[in-house]
């Protein structure tokens, strides 16, 4: 009887270590790239094997994989891409280990394959696919080491998305009255996006500015603008912050108001303008930015408003207008 209880234990403890020895040797290659928060490839590596343990690996051929994370404006997306055969599974998530955690799940699943796919990791949900350059450092093609004539793998088609979003802006002009003109501007804000840390950006919308600067006699005149305002440009995001310029045209009125004056010349004219704009966002959540930009634009037409009989204009259009402002943006 001690002899045969004996034999049982014998044949289960060798059953385990068959068992784990399999997975540690499970046939596989790893090429993985990831932010520096997400876990380490080894602690990836060892969290695979820790699953094989309990599923095994039918796969008697090594086998190789890529594993690509990228964080996009407070969220990570990830994608787990097989050479033979050729196949990608994307998934995204709020944070790294969220997303790490399920493609953990998918490359265990197809080092054992035959087993029904495992439902979504919680806070997981399907994402659209990563292009071949999403990591960080030049790219190696997918191939086995000891093969010189094996082919790459294709990469994934880029995908465009069209997101929309509102930006709201108070800014500061400098040249449209000779003091300092407070006001603000709203546009939408269209993005275009082409890679996963590249994108365009498009707004369109209206400004308005307006200032009072005093004149001769105890008067003052008034400026008001109001404008029409287009910009596009590309645009890098790194991490929670975006970088983008581009061009931008303005195209509207420059009201000119006079106040206790006799008389006065030129009150009003049409306004347009070509430039520039540089701009920097900063990502508070996935839907909720805030930035700051600077514009210099070259006015199409320059004038002069005075009083009638007074040779000095009150206030004459320079070469050059620039623009400060600060907004947020609200969008999916």
């Amino acid at each position: 009887m001690r002899n045969a209880l004996a034999g049982c234990v014998a044949f289960a403890v060798a059953t385990t270590l068959m068992r784990d020895a399999r997975a540690s040797e499970a046939e596989f290659d790893l090429d993985y790239r990831a932010p520096a928060v997400c876990p380490s490839e080894a602690a990836f590596v060892s969290d695979v094997r820790a699953r094989l343990v309990d599923r095994g690996s039918s796969s008697a051929d090594r086998r190789f994989f890529r594993i690509r994370i990228v964080e996009e404006r407070g969220a990570f997306r990830g994608a787990l891409e097989t050479l033979e055969p050729p196949s990608s599974r994307e998934v995204g998530g709020d944070t790294c280990e969220e997303v790490a955690r399920a493609l953990i799940v998918f490359l265990a699943l197809a080092l054992s394959p035959g087993d029904e796919p495992p439902p979504m990791p919680t806070g997981v949900s399907p994402s659209p696919p990563l292009s071949s350059d999403v990591a960080a450092g030049p790219q190696v093609p997918l191939r086995p080491p000891s093969s010189n004539t094996a082919e790459a793998a294709p990469s994934p088609s880029t995908t465009r998305r069209l997101r929309m979003a509102v930006d709201a802006r108070a800014l500061a002009a400098a040249g449209l009255a000779p003091e300092l003109a407070p006001g603000g501007a709203l546009a939408a804000q269209l993005v275009i996006e082409s890679r996963p840390s590249f994108r365009w950006l498009i707004h369109a919308g209206g400004a308005l500015a307006y200032t009072e600067t005093a004149a001769a006699f105890g008067g003052a005149f008034s400026f008001l603008w109001y404008t029409a305002r287009f910009d596009g440009g590309p645009a890098l995001d790194l991490g929670p912050v975006r970088l983008s310029a581009g061009p931008v045209v303005h195209a509207g009125v420059l009201s000119v108001g006079a106040r206790n004056l006799p008389s006065a010349a030129r009150y009003g004219s049409l306004w347009g303008d070509i430039g520039a704009f540089a701009r920097v966002d900063h990502s508070l959540t996935r839907h909720v930015a805030l930035s700051l930009m600077v514009e210099l634009v070259a006015p199409l037409q320059r004038r002069s408003f005075g009083i009638q009989g007074i040779e000095t204009p009150v206030h004459e259009i320079p070469l050059a207008i620039g623009i400060v402002s600060a907004g947020i943006t609200v969008g999916p």
